[in-house]
């Protein structure tokens, strides 16, 4: 549980900022802002509330969420945001200062950034925006090992304009294993909802189906965006402001 705990934390704060910025951050950076381990932002995380990892874990596996933890330690909430926080300022602040953005915007999306992880450290459950973000993760994850490509080289591939189609018919793979690979993965949590009775198997088909014909399309067209803020079957997110 703590495992996925770990990562969620490293792509919310990571994609979170990339989503609020609406700058090719992401594009420029060499490789997905993303480490399997939650890296660094857990061991911050645990270092502000004064604890060590371990101990982070323990609490997080017995049900507890941050909020109490950090109330447990005598730590603000606020505070504890705003150090975690505190990178996404200064990139933020670059961006005004380099004149992408105006000062209002950085302080809006500034505070979608706080306000979203106050929300998710009171409520233990995670934006489904971070879990829409981990999906695409996954499933890029997935392709590029089909494709016989690092998720670095699919995203370099796809960044200069390859589709997964091209890409599959280049290394002499059909775009079909490509699809039923990524559609095996999200059949195994749908059977998972049909099995404690959330679904029906005639919804997991139906859903399952739906997926397919999106897959195909998307990595056909080359819609299909491996990049925060958009996932396999919609549009990558714009900025409102």
């Amino acid at each position: 549980m703590f495992k996925k705990v770990n990562i969620t934390i490293s792509v919310w704060i990571s994609l979170s900022l990339l989503l609020v910025m609406a700058v090719p951050a992401f594009a420029q950076a060499p490789t997905p802002p993303v480490k399997p381990d939650g890296g660094d932002w857990v061991a911050q995380l645990a270092q502000a509330l004064n604890m060590s990892v371990d101990e982070l874990k323990t609490e997080i596996k017995s049900g507890k969420n941050v909020a109490q933890l950090a109330e447990e330690k005598g730590v603000d909430l606020d505070t504890l945001v705003k150090d975690l926080t505190q990178k996404a300022q200064t990139r933020l602040q670059q961006s005004v200062s380099q004149g992408k953005i105006t000062q209002a915007q950085a302080d809006r999306r500034l505070k979608t950034l706080q306000d979203g992880l106050k929300k998710w450290f009171n409520s233990g459950r995670p934006p489904a925006r971070v879990k829409a973000d981990l999906m695409v993760i996954r499933d890029a994850k997935i392709v590029a090992e089909k494709l016989g490509l690092t998720e670095v080289e699919l995203f370099k591939a796809v960044k200069n304009g390859s589709s997964v189609a091209q890409l599959a018919e280049q290394k002499g793979i059909d775009l079909d294993e490509v699809v039923q690979a990524v559609l095996n993965k999200h059949a195994e949590s749908l059977q998972k909802a049909v099995d404690a009775g959330k679904l029906s198997q005639a919804q997991m088909d139906q859903r399952l189906e739906t997926l397919k014909q999106q897959l195909i399309s998307r990595f056909t067209d080359g819609r299909w965006q491996f990049k925060p803020g958009g996932n396999s079957l919609t549009e990558p997110v714009e900025d409102a402001g």
